[in-house]
């Protein structure tokens, strides 16, 4: 599910760091300026380190502060999320949107934002990643990442076939893509806030 820079012979998935940058950028293109990252398990989820790396580095690019970040060791849950946007809310309470490691953790957000009287997106603006049934189906429908993870899978085992049979890859490297999917979670386009 990434892209390597060089892989070791075939690669089917799509760039972290890519996704993390337009997650940025769509949140700065709506007028968000304190913008957060929030995920779980970062010392061993190298993928979620790309997709803050490429956040950061798309925040700094565009002059916003690229420092408001909180990553939590615990697995991820729907109650870590609601914990990790209070303890976002607490360090940095200037913060306005958040890009969450995963659906689980935006849905758990949320919740808390809910339980706060917190205005969603006008007070707080949310995303996650994976764009999961969830995250379609709750009561204000979270914005979220999509990524073909099953035409992942069949590409790669079309690859290894390919080559079990013998034959020539005209095509070692494949970006799948990804697509922000646009819910209410994150709104239209605001005014600069």
């Amino acid at each position: 599910m990434d892209l390597a820079e060089e892989p070791i012979d075939m690669n089917v998935g799509f760039s972290h760091r890519a996704v993390g940058a337009a997650v940025a950028a769509h949140f700065a293109e709506r007028g968000y300026r304190h913008i957060a990252y929030a995920g779980t398990l970062a010392a061993r989820d190298r993928r979620s380190a790309r997709r803050a790396e490429g956040f950061r580095v798309e925040l700094a690019a565009r002059g916003l502060p690229d420092h408001y970040e909180l990553c939590s060791e615990e697995p991820f849950s729907i109650g870590l999320g609601g914990r990790l946007l209070a303890q976002l809310l607490e360090r940095y309470p200037q913060v306005q949107a958040v890009f969450f490691a995963n659906d689980d953790l935006a849905t758990g957000a949320l919740f808390e934002a809910q339980r706060r009287g917190l205005r969603v997106p006008e007070e707080i603006a949310l995303m996650g990643f994976n764009d999961t049934e969830t995250a379609a189906a709750v009561r204000l429908a979270i914005s979220s990442v999509a990524v073909d993870r099953h035409g992942m899978g069949r590409r790669a085992a079309a690859l290894l076939l390919e080559r079990l049979a013998g034959r020539e890859l005209p095509q070692r490297v494949i970006d799948t893509g990804f697509e922000i999917v646009v819910r209410a979670s994150t709104g239209t386009l605001l005014q600069a806030l």
